[in-house]
């Protein structure tokens, strides 16, 4: 949907992201059993920006 919004032209710019919740005991228990590293919860999120808007901007471009 971000990029979708950027390629109609309808913003300037998008936040796109996704999250990992682990919400339940059992989760963690799992990992535990087996001798294994229980990892925590995550959260990502990236600034979508035009190639050219963002050039404009002196900004750091990571990828296009």
């Amino acid at each position: 949907m971000a990029v979708q919004c950027l390629r109609t032209n309808e913003g300037d710019m998008a936040v796109c992201g996704g999250v990992n919740g682990i919400f339940t005991p059992e989760s963690f228990l799992r990992h535990s059993f087996i001798g294994a590293q229980s990892f925590d919860d995550d959260l990502g999120l990236l600034l979508l920006k035009q190639l050219s808007d963002a050039e404009r901007d002196g900004d750091p471009i990571e990828a296009n």
